[in-house]
């Protein structure tokens, strides 16, 4: 478990956005409170540099950001896949009447739309004790996710180093994307609920060469679960955050709905 290096930091900011949302809107806003961390950051090297002494516990950190989404349908690449994705792909993407955008986050070609729980954090890496890049990725984004899995609805799955994402019986249920810059965190997780699966099996999607996407729900329905479990993309979204912040060691979630 990871704790606060400052006694102000207590609380995870949750927004919750119902409803499809728009991917550009969503970008804007993790831009902007992009923007709020990197202006402290640029902040604290000041003090740092002042002669004068100034107690940096007693400023007040900005809260790490969970924002939960269901977005329109897209298709995303990331760097990874940045080069390899042609116009007659992007047309091809059209004809299942999704966008496309190009990210410079870390990951290959994925798929957001209705169904899909996406998760993005921004956090400054710097304001936990020993929260390395691999530690944020493994034991914040992923290991919380699978815990959801776990309580939620029985289903046990997978990760490793050489297959980013969460696996069921070598099937995909959640993908990750990640951005560091100046230590500060940004994009995430997306877990397939209960999303029309033709879109994430038509295409070779974040270099899966076997196996396919799968779903909560395609889950349940194989009889792993219980069929009636609650797949309510909120509710979903606010226990993945709640793991989230029990791993950070941070008592309040401060929940906002836009």
């Amino acid at each position: 478990m990871y704790k606060p290096i400052s006694k102000n930091l207590k609380s995870l900011q949750h927004i919750h956005f119902p409803g499809i949302t728009s991917f550009q809107h969503g970008l804007n806003i993790q831009d902007l409170l992009m923007d709020q961390h990197l202006a402290q950051n640029a902040l604290m090297s000041k003090i740092r540099r002042n002669p004068i002494k100034i107690d940096q516990s007693e400023l007040k950190p900005i809260p790490p950001t969970v924002l939960t989404f269901q977005f329109e349908n897209v298709y995303v690449s990331g760097l990874k896949s940045k080069n390899q994705i042609s116009e007659r792909d992007i047309q091809n993407f059209k004809s299942l009447n999704s966008k496309f955008f190009q990210l410079n986050r870390g990951g290959q070609l994925t798929w957001h739309g209705k169904g899909q729980l996406v998760t993005y954090l921004i956090l400054n890496l710097k304001d936990f004790t020993k929260l390395s890049p691999k530690c944020y990725v493994n034991n914040i984004l992923l290991k919380p996710l699978q815990k959801v899995l776990e309580s939620k609805f029985e289903l046990s799955s997978q990760f490793d180093d050489l297959n980013p994402g969460i696996f069921i019986n070598q099937n995909k249920i959640a993908s990750i994307g990640v951005r560091i810059r100046h230590g500060i965190t940004e994009y995430g997780t997306s877990l397939n609920i209960n999303p029309d699966l033709k879109y994430l099996n038509t295409f070779e999607l974040c270099g899966l060469k076997n196996g396919k996407q799968t779903s909560i729900d395609e889950n349940l329905n194989n009889g792993k679960a219980d069929s009636n479990k609650d797949l309510n993309i909120e509710t979903i979204a606010d226990s993945y955050v709640e793991q989230i912040a029990k791993v950070l060691n941070l008592p309040d979630i401060e929940k906002v709905i836009l």
